[in-house]
């Protein structure tokens, strides 16, 4: 047989095997999808000491290491009139000297512990534990302010207050809170460069005393350690703590500061020549401890929480108007309403087409066709994964619990969580959406070059506010 001939059977028999293979497919089924493993939150236990110290003890022996969190509950919601960003200035100069401790001498003793250390925080290997924990307890129940660190502080939260003024996103998430709160509610407690300029190292020092006592503080302790330890040796660092004079009081959240929906209306921030414009959707969700959280969280999975989230498709895949989109679930504390908002940059001339297709979006992702068997799926996925992998390390799970704490939720609340993604229903899912994410309800800002995108806007025929510009 000459090669040309061999060649051409060879040809033939591949051909033939080719054609067989066409008409009769081999390939193996594809497997089935494996069940989601359950969700599990570490075990957690609480203590509490004789001085109202209370302590969460989370033990994981894997490492020699402990992660420490303490939550003060001493936070901008507490900041006197006319003195906002008090509470800042105090944790940014907290940590600094003690009476025991000079900034010269505290920097010598961490650096030879080979520990990095914050006021309220340090992770540490666990024979170094008991020195650490010594050390933040000296720090907090007494400090030192000196002058030169208060104003080293104030200037610290000045640049902080002046990066947001001088941002997008930020500063209209904050023209989101005013026209959702109101400019006067506790959640809107943010410092202006004159109120920080009032605050006197007196103020610095009156603050942590009425506010930094154990008996509103809570301890966090995640890692190479046992109740009993944890509760010596906080015993230890903490115990004979006693605070001089009087405690601050709070005053309780009015009714009336939980915030209100208005049928949808544009705030609109000049930003002369800017190049893109920032828009920002946002509405009042549930409280934490809400029914509501689970079907909130599912729809805030589907419509924008992930890059290939349905909001994304539309401003990004469909039309490539932006670059990115993703929506957000601001949690504040049990008894307080939850933000929903989303946010994203788009070409000037695509912003108003650009709030037409996210309130479109919105609409979709709020509707029971959406929510089959694998869509509720990828929401639970998504909503109980983001956890999961929120208290994957120590030092992870510290930060999470001292989020429960803040909150004041149970330390089970993710479990109850998870729970109630299970069993959630379309049904669910719509309601919450009418109720919490109604696209007629809606705060939408927009910074931008007014010039260019006011007219436009306006065509679509929302009411249209004008908001004045801070920074450049």
């Amino acid at each position: 047989m000459s090669r040309a001939t061999a060649v051409s059977c060879c040809l033939a028999t591949f051909l033939i095997a080719s054609a067989a293979s066409a008409q009769s497919p081999t390939l193996a089924p594809r497997p089935a999808e494996a069940a989601p493993a359950p969700f599990r939150f570490p075990a957690v236990t609480t203590r509490t000491l004789p001085n109202g110290l209370r302590l969460v003890v989370s033990e994981n022996h894997a490492v020699p290491v402990v992660a420490v969190r303490l939550e003060t509950g001493a936070d901008s919601t507490l900041d006197p009139v006319g003195q906002h960003g008090l509470a800042d200035v105090v944790a940014q100069a907290l940590g600094q000297a003690s009476t025991h401790f000079s900034p010269e001498a505290l920097s010598d003793t961490l650096a030879a512990l080979g520990v990095v250390f914050r006021d309220t925080l340090f992770t540490t290997r666990t024979a170094n534990f008991r020195s650490v924990l010594g050390i933040m307890a000296d720090l907090v129940m007494h400090p030192v302010f000196a002058d030169a660190s208060v104003q080293s502080a104030k200037a610290a939260v000045t640049q902080a207050r002046r990066a947001i003024d001088n941002s997008t996103i930020p500063r209209a998430r904050e023209v989101m809170y005013d026209a959702l709160f109101g400019a006067a509610q506790h959640l809107n407690n943010r410092p202006s460069a004159a109120s920080i300029a009032s605050i006197t190292t007196a103020d610095v020092a009156g603050f942590h005393s009425a506010w930094y006592r154990p008996s509103r503080m809570t301890l966090i302790l995640v890692g190479d350690i046992t109740p009993a330890e944890a509760e010596r040796e906080a015993t230890l660092a903490f115990g004979a703590w006693r605070p001089a004079g009087a405690a601050g009081t709070t005053a309780a959240v009015a009714d009336t500061e939980r915030g209100t929906q208005h049928p949808t209306t544009i705030y609109l921030v000049d930003r002369p020549g800017a190049k893109q414009s920032t828009i920002v959707f946002g509405g009042v969700g549930p409280a934490l401890t809400a029914s509501d959280y689970a079907p909130v969280a599912a729809l805030d999975a589907t419509f924008g929480a992930t890059a290939s989230s349905r909001l994304t498709q539309a401003l990004r895949q469909q039309h490539a108007w932006a670059y990115t989109a993703a929506s957000h679930m601001d949690l504040h504390r049990a008894n307080e309403p939850m933000v929903l908002w989303a946010a994203t940059d788009v070409a000037p001339a695509a912003t108003d087409s650009s709030i037409v297709a996210a309130l479109a979006t919105l609409r979709a992702s709020g509707s029971a066709i959406v929510y089959d068997e694998a869509t509720l799926r990828s929401a639970n996925a998504i909503v109980v994964g983001s956890v999961q992998r929120l208290i994957a390390t120590d030092d992870a799970l510290a930060a999470r619990l001292k989020g429960l704490v803040e909150a004041g939720l149970p330390m089970d609340y993710y479990v109850t969580v998870a729970g109630q993604m299970d069993r959630l229903t379309p049904a669910r899912i719509v309601e919450a959406a009418e109720r919490y994410d109604n696209p007629d309800r809606l705060v939408i800002v927009v910074v931008g070059d007014r010039a260019t995108i006011e007219a436009p806007v306006r065509a679509l025929g929302f009411p249209v506010t004008l908001v004045p510009r801070t920074g450049p």
